[in-house]
């Protein structure tokens, strides 16, 4: 659940800040981006792919202990998140919440720096204050 809200969190602050009207959408700012991304993706499935077919898939047993039937496994995961790990889940919960109101305040800072935009897309009129 916790990893699903950052995600979410993740998609409203790419979601609030967004393009700039003023943006050059035709210029490459990272010049090599796309390449390295291609590269950096057959790398990650060749690695992927190497691993899964060396894995030794043998069907014996697990020599791990099983976990206790007897208290179900949500309970034990918020025993330990609300008692062993109380103050990194209530740092991170803060600064999920510090980071959302940056994204809030950045996109609208952005957002009312000009009163208007040309249909060129340059700033047209006085600053907005």
């Amino acid at each position: 659940v916790y990893a699903g809200a950052i995600v979410v969190l993740f998609l409203f602050v790419i979601m609030l800040l967004g393009v700039d009207r003023t943006d050059d959408l035709e210029v490459d700012p990272l010049t090599g981006q796309r390449t390295a991304a291609i590269v950096a993706g057959v790398l990650l499935a060749g690695g992927l792919t190497a691993l899964f077919l060396a894995a030794d898939i043998t069907g014996a047993p697990s020599s791990v202990a099983a976990i206790d039937d007897a208290v179900p496994n949500v309970t034990q995961v918020a025993r330990a998140m609300f008692t062993d790990y109380l103050w990194a889940f209530e740092i991170t919960s803060v600064l999920l919440v510090i980071a959302v109101v940056g994204a809030v305040a950045l996109a609208r800072h952005n957002r009312d720096a000009y009163l208007d935009v040309d249909e060129d897309g340059t700033p047209s009129g006085e600053a907005a204050s």
